[in-house]
């Protein structure tokens, strides 16, 4: 969790400039104190949450596949190919799709930050899986 909070704040402080607030707050903020006829209050943030639980675990899936593929063609083990197939698929993704550089940028550090959490020793999903977790709510 910590290469995952690390790795998120400092892209924020290097991409754009200083730090942000947790996830989690921004969006207590927006859907319950910022309350407005566009929000849908408690509904919509317990959607939000369920879709980052989805989404945390696909990129999980992704990098665990990645990596696993990489490591029977017989490429280094010491290399994060998954960290860096996410970050050319779900970063670049960000880019073109949100229209923003900075946005694809964000996911593209941040995918290198699970692909590495994942190479730390034990069950290597459940680290990879933790530090999306920490990305996306920290």
């Amino acid at each position: 969790m910590l290469i995952g909070i690390a790795g998120s704040k400092t892209a924020e402080l290097i991409i754009y400039g200083q730090i942000f607030s947790p996830m989690i707050i921004r969006d207590i903020h927006a859907y319950f104190i910022g309350f407005s006829p566009k929000t849908i209050g408690a509904a919509g943030f317990i959607l939000q949450y369920i879709y980052y639980g989805f989404e945390f675990t696909l990129i999980t899936v992704l990098t665990d596949c990645a990596q696993t593929t990489s490591e029977k063609c017989g490429l280094t083990q010491k290399v994060p190919w998954g960290g860096i197939f996410l970050a050319l698929t779900w970063g670049i993704g960000h880019a073109v799709t949100k229209n923003n550089i900075q946005d694809g940028l964000h996911s593209f550090f941040i995918s290198l930050c699970i692909g590495i959490a994942y190479l730390l020793p034990g069950n290597k999903s459940v680290n990879a899986w933790c530090a999306a977790a920490a990305i996306f709510l920290f």
